[in-house]
């Protein structure tokens, strides 16, 4: 199936680390302030982590911590959208844009459907007792069991109503008290930020190491706290960029003392690129910062070498005819994980075995090497 990636949303606000899964990958990484969302992406908030996204239509929606969902979104004319949210858990807030006659707004659980068309509501699923619950705070919404539409009930501003597993039809609407109307989205906001200011700010060789500065801000008036005492974690984007606290070790992320609103972390890249890594805690709003690494003509040269040394060892001699006499323009990995450095040593080293290689000389006369490897058995 493909899957239209066009960014339908943003985060608009986050407290403590959020997390998204982009359309087409498996892995969940940690969310910030103004991060895209976009058609198919799956939004997770932990415990103690909540979050907002406004999408392109000006619907706002607030989510609930502990909460897993799937953001589907696509345009039916320049001004209107066709949204669902897919609630695999938790409960989420939506205060939703005015719909057109084009225009369709739905939120799914595993139990019901709720069908906005201007509105604000809460619903929340109870993963344990596959119980959906609904309560509308304006306008109006048609809520039913997907097996069974035709026993819509239409729940008005200030009722609620709940679908159980099994049940063919909603609960009869009823007036839900002021004092048990949800209030938790009024009080989503993160009490601190970041401000991340790493001291180098060019492109730097593969590996040079560069230290970022931590310093903590109230979220609300962006004044410098130097009182907070405690820690944060930055988490690294892509296995090419490397996280430190101190220097002595080094992997995809790190938890990293603060103290009197002040703090540092290392980053190091493994290979040519442009990186984020991300900054997130308790009460934080998260930040990110982006580095850019290039390889120098000496790094390439040495890579190059050792990288022609060992497919000469595995007898891959149509590889080292074709790039004989060139010299390395650039390396990455395109599925997988690890980094560049890291394949070429569990090759050599025999941890790794090449199971396709292929050269494939380009129109301009360059050479493209693929090399497909795994774990050796």
């Amino acid at each position: 199936m493909v899957v239209n990636k066009k960014v339908v949303a943003a985060i608009a606000n986050l407290k403590g680390k959020a997390l998204v899964k982009p359309v087409g990958t498996r892995k969940f990484s940690a969310a910030y302030k103004g991060q895209m969302i976009k058609n198919g992406d799956v939004i997770k908030t932990p415990k103690k982590v909540f979050m907002s996204i406004v999408f392109l239509d000006g619907s706002n929606i607030k989510i609930q911590q502990e909460t897993e969902l799937r953001v589907t979104s696509y345009r039916r004319t320049a001004k209107e959208l066709a949204t669902t949210l897919d609630l695999a858990r938790g409960e989420a807030y939506s205060d939703i844009a005015s719909q057109g006659s084009d225009g369709e707004f739905t939120v799914k659980t595993p139990t019901a459907v709720a069908a906005v068309k201007g509105t604000e509501l809460n619903v929340d699923f109870n993963e344990d007792s596959e119980e959906t619950s609904l309560v509308v705070t304006e306008g109006s919404v048609e809520f039913y069991n997907p097996e069974f539409p035709d026993q819509a009930q239409s729940v008005g501003a200030g009722e609620g109503s709940t679908i159980e597993v099994g049940q063919e039809a909603p609960s009869e609407p009823e007036e839900v008290p002021e004092d048990e109307l949800p209030t938790w989205q009024n009080d989503i906001a993160p009490e601190y930020g970041f401000v991340l200011k790493p001291d180098k700010t060019s492109r730097q060789p593969v590996n040079q190491v560069i230290k970022v500065s931590v310093g903590v801000i109230s979220a609300s008036t962006k004044e410098d706290n130097n009182t907070f005492q405690g820690s944060a974690t930055f988490n690294a984007e892509s296995e090419n960029l490397l996280v430190s606290a101190d220097k002595s070790s080094w992997s995809s992320s790190a938890s990293v003392g603060i103290e009197n609103g002040k703090g540092l972390f290392y980053l190091k890249g493994a290979a040519e690129g442009t990186y984020n890594v991300v900054g997130a805690s308790d009460e934080f709003e998260s930040a990110k910062v982006s580095v850019d690494y290039f390889q120098s003509q000496s790094q390439k040269k040495k890579f190059q070498d050792k990288f022609t040394d060992i497919v000469t060892a595995k007898g891959r001699t149509g590889i080292v005819d074709a790039i004989g006499n060139k010299s390395l323009k650039s390396s990455k990995i395109t599925s997988g994980q690890g980094n560049i450095d890291d394949i070429l040593q569990k090759l050599e080293s025999g941890e790794y075995e090449i199971i396709e290689a292929e050269p494939i000389t380009n129109s301009d006369g360059s050479v493209t090497v693929k090399i497909k490897a795994k774990p050796k058995k």
